[in-house]
C-alpha cells in the first residue's frame, strides 16, 4: 500500500507539472500579445523588479493608488499587474509589477518563470526594488542582477530603489545613503511616501529621451486640436497671437506625426 500511495502521488505531481506547463505557455502568449499592444500605443514600459518581498507591490500600490495584493511570501506576485500610470511632464507609461527573485533560482525554474518576466526583458526602464532593512542586501541585490542577467535583461536601464526606509534608524539611513547614494539609486518608503515624487520624475526625465522639444503652430480655426497636446505631449510653453498659438511642447515622433496629419486634415 506505500508503493501504491508512492505511485499516486508521483502520477499526480507529473500531471500537475504538465498541466503548470501549459498554462505557463498561454501566459506567455498573452504577455507578448500585451507587450505588442505597448508597441502600438508607443507607451514606455517600467517593470518592477527586485528580491521576494522586497516591497514591490507595496511600492506599486503607493505609485497607482492600486490594491495589489501584498503578501509577506514567496512568489506572492505569481502573474503580473500592470497599470497606467503619467509620470511627471505628462509623461504617460505602463507600470508592471513582477514576481519575486530568490538567490541561485535553478535554471529550470528561471525558464519557468520566464512568462511572468516578459515584461522585465522588454522594460524601457527596470525599478529595482531593494528591502533596504536587511541585513543581507548586497547578497540580495547581487541575486537579483544574476537572474536578470540569466533573462537577458542585465543591461537594461535600472534605477535601484532602496524601499523601506522608515525601517532605518537615522545611523543606519546615514550609512545606507552614503554607501549606495547615485544617479542611478533613490530611497523610499512605500508606506509613508518618501522619495516617492524624487523617484517619478527620475523615472520620467530616463524615459522622455525619446521624446523631442518641438514648437507647432496651430491656427485660430483649428485650437480645437489643442487638448491633444495637452493630453499626449508635455506642454512647455503656450502663446497666443491673433492668427493662431504656438505651443512648446515635448512630444513623441508618433505623437507629433498623429497631431500633424490631424491638424493638414
Amino acid at each position: 500500500p506505500g508503493e501504491q500511495k508512492l505511485e499516486v502521488d508521483r502520477r499526480r505531481i507529473r500531471e500537475r507539472i504538465h498541466r503548470l506547463g501549459g498554462d505557463l505557455g498561454e501566459l506567455g502568449k498573452r504577455r507578448l500579445s500585451g507587450i505588442r499592444r505597448k508597441q502600438e500605443m508607443e507607451l514606455p514600459l517600467v517593470a518592477l523588479v527586485g528580491y521576494t518581498n522586497a516591497g514591490k507591490s507595496s511600492l506599486f500600490n503607493a505609485i497607482t493608488n492600486a490594491d495589489v495584493e501584498v503578501k509577506n511570501k514567496l512568489f506572492s506576485t505569481l502573474d503580473t499587474t500592470t497599470r497606467g500610470v503619467v509620470l511627471p511632464g505628462n509623461l504617460k507609461a505602463l507600470l508592471v509589477d513582477t514576481v519575486g527573485f530568490v538567490r541561485e533560482l535553478p535554471h529550470h525554474l528561471i525558464e519557468s518563470f520566464q512568462a511572468t518576466l516578459e515584461e522585465a526583458v522588454h522594460a524601457d526602464l527596470l525599478i529595482h526594488v531593494v528591502d533596504s532593512s536587511r541585513a543581507d542586501i548586497d547578497s540580495t541585490e547581487t541575486a537579483v542582477r544574476t537572474v536578470l542577467s540569466d533573462l537577458g535583461a542585465g543591461e537594461k536601464d535600472t534605477l535601484t530603489v532602496y524601499n523601506k526606509a522608515d525601517l532605518l534608524d537615522d545611523a543606519s539611513r546615514k550609512a545606507l545613503f552614503q554607501k549606495k547614494k547615485g544617479p542611478n539609486s533613490a530611497f523610499v518608503s512605500s508606506l509613508t511616501h518618501e522619495g516617492l515624487g524624487l523617484l517619478l520624475e527620475t523615472a520620467a526625465a530616463r524615459l522622455s529621451v525619446n521624446r523631442q522639444l518641438r514648437e507647432i503652430f496651430v491656427p485660430r480655426e483649428k485650437l480645437g486640436l489643442a487638448p491633444f497636446l495637452y493630453e499626449q505631449a508635455f506642454v512647455v510653453s503656450r502663446r497666443d497671437t491673433a492668427e493662431g498659438a504656438y505651443f512648446t511642447v515635448q512630444i513623441s515622433r508618433k505623437a507629433e506625426g498623429i497631431f500633424q496629419s490631424r491638424l493638414t486634415g
